[in-house]
């Protein structure tokens, strides 16, 4: 409320020295604490007496508020809702309009062009770097290591002989240990893809039950994820499918070495390891994570911090393809608009656009 005031902070024609009656103050030059009334707070455009004067520290205030029409204030909620995003991460604006124009469409004329000129320039060297990244450099005591074999060997190492030897064995008493192994192969083989217990079970030879407490000691031995699939219910949403994901994509390159130098697999696997990495990030950011899906067609990542808020949900696909095409983003696109109402954003492999509804943003971008 303080930065609010400091600031004039306003929308849609009002800003708070219309609703301010005073404002108590504790004056670092003088000692002493006061009133200042609304018109001693010399309001203007963003400015005020407290901005100019930082010896003036706000305390408290009285606020003026008087009753609206329901109907006006539900549509300024709208407005605000459609054109800012507020399901992602923001700091909020904090730029002037100049006289005759709005700051926003200004910042996004000039930025539309410098992204576009900077990826034309830089696209290629950052898309390598990024992929690089991917494949071998997570563990930070590798990033010098130019050796493949070595950073292979090293993550080999460490979780085979290390962790699934060693730790989660005496953790948790589990004796089959090449039944371990054999599980962990398995979901790095089928990373990103849905978990299906009853095939895998049948196909590795290992109870289900037993398999389900496997994963669990993945889980809490950080190696491997679940995603579940989107529900209004978050409980309900723990019994329906879900998707694994292992905690690093170096270790789909340690155990699948064969197709990195291969460049048909290479383009066949590198959309999982993207997407792994999008998880891994998306995950340290929001509350609750999920996947949206109905028959086959599929939002990768449904993010949000207020679970019960469908129009503060963040809708995200990755899409590391050469040129995204509209039946590429159509479900999503239908999904954000019908079910949550909101914008979406795509993660790509050079493309970047700014749209009223979408925004497509290169992977090597976002961290």
């Amino acid at each position: 409320v303080a930065g609010a005031i400091r600031g004039n902070a306003g929308a849609f024609g009002k800003s708070m020295k219309d609703v301010i009656k005073t404002v108590e103050v504790f004056d670092v030059k003088s000692n002493k604490i006061k009133k200042i009334k609304n018109r001693e707070c010399k309001f203007g455009y963003r400015s005020s007496i407290f901005k100019k004067n930082p010896n003036l520290i706000i305390l408290s205030a009285e606020i003026r508020l008087e009753k609206n029409n329901s109907k006006k204030i539900k549509k300024y909620l709208e407005y605000r809702k459609k054109t800012q995003p507020l399901n992602f991460p923001s700091a909020g604006s904090i730029f002037k309009n100049p006289p005759g124009f709005s700051a926003g469409e200004l910042i996004l004329k000039h930025t539309k062009n410098d992204y576009s000129l900077f990826i034309a320039r830089s696209g290629n060297i950052l898309k390598d770097l990024f992929e690089e990244y991917l494949l071998y450099y997570q563990f930070p005591e590798m990033v010098l290591q130019e050796d493949k074999d070595k950073i292979r060997k090293y993550i080999t190492e460490s979780v085979y002989k290390k962790t699934i030897e060693y730790d989660i064995p005496k953790l948790f008493g589990v004796e089959k240990i090449d039944e371990l192994k054999f599980l962990f192969q398995i979901l790095v083989n089928e990373n990103s893809s849905l978990i299906e217990f009853k095939t895998i079970s049948s196909e590795a030879g290992i109870e289900e039950n037993t398999l389900k407490k496997y994963i669990s000691y993945f889980q809490e031995s950080f190696l491997v994820d679940l995603l579940y699939n989107y529900s209004k219910s978050f409980r309900k949403s723990k019994r329906l499918q879900k998707k694994g994901y292992i905690a690093s994509s170096n270790f789909f390159t340690a155990f699948r070495f064969d197709w990195t130098e291969n460049p048909i697999l290479r383009s066949q696997y590198f959309g999982s390891l993207v997407e792994t990495y999008v998880f891994n990030l998306l995950k340290e950011k929001y509350q609750y994570l999920s996947f949206y899906r109905k028959g086959q067609d599929e939002v990768d990542f449904v993010a949000s911090n207020d679970y019960r808020n469908s129009g503060a949900h963040a809708l995200i696909e990755v899409k590391y393809t050469n040129e995204i095409k509209w039946n590429d983003i159509k479900f999503i696109d239908r999904i954000a608009k019908k079910i949550f109402k909101t914008r979406y954003l795509v993660y790509s492999k050079s493309e970047f656009k700014i749209e009223e509804n979408k925004l497509i943003v290169p992977c090597f971008l976002i961290k």
